[in-house]
């Protein structure tokens, strides 16, 4: 900016030679790094909302987190070091630093601790439970809740179903079984891993 008499003037809240690059460097996390924090968080929901997550959006989110983890730790180290001022009140700096920090440790709590998958079970249930009392359903709709289905079918010893997960898990194919007698008899390529309630997650080797 120049002033009336062709000299250069500063900006308010900036301090000599600050520079555009030197200001996203230093200074809190900006709407860029919040608004990629919370988009990255609810796919991450998403992946692990299926047993072992869906693999190739499970690979791409975590790739934006590491470099989101960066981008942050860059600000946090550069901050004091060039002490930049934006003309803000500290507690707008403070605000944005926990609302990116907040939704990465919120993200990492719900993915961890098996709520993804809690959540779309309960939504699964209904439509899992009406095929699974159904004795002429000989084909698996489409979807259960929010899942792709890629094989189902019943436990054969005991009352209720499971499916598999279109696109779940890497080397091996992952799915759910429902189950509301107690825990499914596992076979030789079978394995079962109780998560809520009638709902275990199901494991096929291949």
């Amino acid at each position: 900016m120049v002033d009336a008499t062709g000299n250069k003037a500063f900006r308010p809240g900036r301090t000599p030679g600050d520079s555009r690059f030197r200001r996203w460097f230093a200074g809190p996390p900006g709407w860029i790094v919040g608004g990629a924090a919370a988009a990255n968080a609810l796919v991450s929901l998403w992946t692990y909302s299926a047993p072992g997550g869906y693999f190739q959006p499970l690979l791409a989110t975590a790739s934006v987190w590491v470099l989101l983890l960066l981008a942050v730790g860059i600000k946090a180290v550069m901050q004091p070091v060039f002490g930049v001022r934006h003309g803000r009140p500290p507690w707008q700096d403070w605000a944005r630093w926990g609302t990116v920090l907040g939704i990465m440790a919120a993200t990492v709590a719900l993915t961890q601790s098996g709520a993804c998958m809690r959540a779309g079970t309960a939504w699964a249930q209904p439509a899992v439970a009406a095929y699974a009392s159904d004795p002429a359903a000989s084909e698996a709709p489409d979807r259960f809740g929010p899942y792709s289905v890629q094989q189902a079918g019943d436990l054969g010893d005991r009352k209720g179903a499971r499916f598999l997960v279109e696109g779940a898990g890497f080397l091996n194919e992952r799915g759910f079984a429902y189950s509301p007698d107690g825990p499914p008899t596992a076979g030789e390529e079978d394995s079962y891993e109780h998560l809520s309630g009638p709902w275990y997650t199901w494991t096929r080797n291949v």
